[in-house]
């Protein structure tokens, strides 16, 4: 909300997710808005006519959708002939210092920290959006975290359900074997570094 007063009165946005909670979750935040439409979407099928859209944002999301050449075809066909699109990922580098963390504890983990960016990230997401679009900008975020605390930091590790196993590993007597594990790490410089590796494409 810090940045609703950018938002021109005379634009039209539409603000859509395929998860009708998330999109709930949207709408309350901005119920007293007057400039957005809220639509449940499958960007795979996008139900609006072509050449209808001046800009589409896609944010952190493309390595989710299950066929990524369906809804890049589907942005094309929306946007307007001098449209742009917006796509935001991480790199394969996103949180490397969190994955090693993990690794160190248990080998056997399997930690999907950067699966997704095998699937649209900053290394291959130029190859991917070419096909479409003939100009493609990249624009590197450059951030990092330094983490005091350990309950939040283990927290944020335990929510990556029903991908990979770090889960199924790290609970029990482990889970408190891994806070000491973390606690260790961070007591050494009275917090954890992990940088982070993201940006955004411009394509036209």
């Amino acid at each position: 909300m810090k940045n609703i007063q950018r938002i021109n009165e005379s634009w039209d946005v539409t603000l859509s997710d395929f998860s009708p909670g998330m999109l709930g979750k949207l709408k309350k935040c901005l119920e007293n808005q007057t400039s957005f439409q809220f639509e449940i979407i499958n960007a795979q099928m996008i139900p609006f006519s072509a050449n209808s859209f001046d800009v589409v944002i896609a944010n952190h999301m493309l390595y989710h959708v299950p066929n990524l050449e369906k809804v890049l075809l589907e942005v094309r066909r929306i946007l307007r002939s001098d449209g742009v699109f917006f796509a935001t990922t991480m790199g394969l580098r996103n949180m490397l210092e969190l994955r090693k963390l993990v690794n160190e504890f248990d080998s056997s983990i399997e930690f999907p920290l950067g699966t997704a960016s095998k699937i649209f990230g900053l290394e291959n997401g130029e190859a991917k959006l070419k096909p479409y679009f003939e100009n493609i900008e990249i624009r590197y975020y450059e951030d990092s975290l330094k983490i005091p605390e350990v309950e939040p930091l283990v927290n944020y590790i335990l929510t990556f359900t029903g991908i990979g196993n770090v889960v199924e590993v790290i609970k029990g007597e482990k889970l408190e074997q891994f806070k000491n594990f973390v606690q260790s790490r961070m007591d050494e410089d009275g917090y954890i570094n992990i940088s982070k590796s993201a940006g955004i494409f411009i394509a036209r």
